[in-house]
């Protein structure tokens, strides 16, 4: 063999006459050291096997290394060095994977970003090379006679949903393709997870917005295609912001986008102006005259007015409490979450605590 070699602790350098170093891994020294003379042609490691008749035909290290030297498939090198040729830079795919415990790191051709998936899934991914589209998800192209067909997504692979329902990913991260990460759902529900993404608005929290003619922060809350709640105004961002977690969490549930790191607001409620309000809940009205919430329930086809209230909660709660008095069935009071027990907390009102266990107690005889 004409090159030198030179071995360092965790690789070996082979060099031609120019002193370019192709980097190998140790094991492989074996499978170099058959041919004659590696050289340099076309930017890529060769050397020259004798076919007879004095024709000689090229061979990459590339392929040597990975036991394919007839093979004319594409050889990805991960970090862009065509002479590193160690096991770990090179593959027919152009995705590597780096294992640790049940979550492997995907990584990309000419990419720095890294996308998360399932160990146990990396054999059946391994089939394909993908790549990071031009919307963030992991996707390769499907072609049928050497003609484009359509997008294979990599989430939808995964979880396998419906042809009518879409994949959420739960921490609005798409390269976080962990099946414990996706969710099937509607276009709606996935609609509802989104981040905040207009950086030009008027605020740094989704949901509030500033209004130039009513001097005062807007919260509005998006519940359907096309179609939007104004939640009220409020005096001040951070309140604003708040009204949207407390309301988001009761119409998006599970899905809820929320703003995070918010600044702790015992009192956000009391920080909305008079103004047109409307209500999340069954049974409550506004009436601005007296800046009061109305609780009212229909009864044998007319409509009976119960009480005024200061806040909307207790209102709620009210017109609960005269259904189930009316047997009325439970999936038509009002829902009670976490984020509303947390407002009654706040206005100090045991009673109503006393009223929500009356509430769970309906639930169960409903079950």
């Amino acid at each position: 063999m004409k090159n030198r070699i030179i071995e360092h602790s965790d690789c070996i350098s082979i060099l031609d006459k120019k002193n370019n170093a192709f980097l190998i891994d140790k094991e492989d020294l074996s499978k170099v050291l058959e041919y004659h003379n590696w050289f340099l042609y076309n930017g890529v490691p060769v050397a020259l096997v004798n076919i007879g008749d004095r024709k000689y035909r090229r061979v990459y290290l590339r392929n040597v290394i990975l036991d394919s030297i007839s093979s004319r498939k594409k050889v990805y090198h991960f970090n862009n060095n065509k002479f590193d040729n160690r096991k770990g830079n090179i593959s027919y795919t152009a995705n590597n994977f780096i294992i640790r415990g049940d979550v492997a790191e995907m990584t990309f051709h000419n990419k720095l970003e890294a996308a998360l998936v399932d160990t146990s899934l990396i054999e059946e991914i391994k089939k394909y090379s993908w790549s990071i589209g031009t919307r963030g998800y992991v996707m390769r192209m499907e072609y049928e006679n050497g003609l484009y067909k359509k997008v294979i997504l990599l989430h939808r692979i995964i979880v396998e949903p419906p042809d009518n329902m879409e994949v959420d990913h739960k921490d609005n991260n798409r390269l976080n393709n962990l099946k414990s990460n996706l969710r099937i759902c509607t276009g709606s529900e996935n609609g509802r997870n989104k981040k905040k993404y207009n950086n030009n608005s008027s605020s740094v929290y989704k949901g509030a917005s500033w209004s130039t003619r009513d001097k005062n922060w807007v919260c509005v809350l998006s519940v359907g295609k096309k179609k939007f709640i104004n939640i009220g105004s409020f005096n001040n961002e951070i309140a604003c912001a708040h009204a949207y977690n407390f309301y988001a969490h009761y119409y998006h549930e599970e899905f809820a986008s929320v703003n995070e790191n918010l600044p702790p607001s015992d009192s956000w409620f009391l920080e909305r102006v008079k103004g047109k309000r409307v209500s999340v809940f069954k049974g409550v009205s506004y009436q601005s005259k007296s800046n009061k919430w109305i609780s009212s329930i229909f009864n044998k086809g007319k409509l009976k007015y119960l009480k005024k209230y200061d806040y909307e909660i207790e209102a709620a709660l009210r017109y609960n409490e005269e259904a189930i008095k009316m047997n009325i069935p439970f999936y038509k009071l009002n829902i009670i979450s976490n984020a509303h027990l947390d407002e009654i907390k706040l206005l100090g009102e045991n009673d109503y605590k006393d009223e929500f266990k009356l509430i769970q107690e309906k639930e169960k005889k409903n079950a």
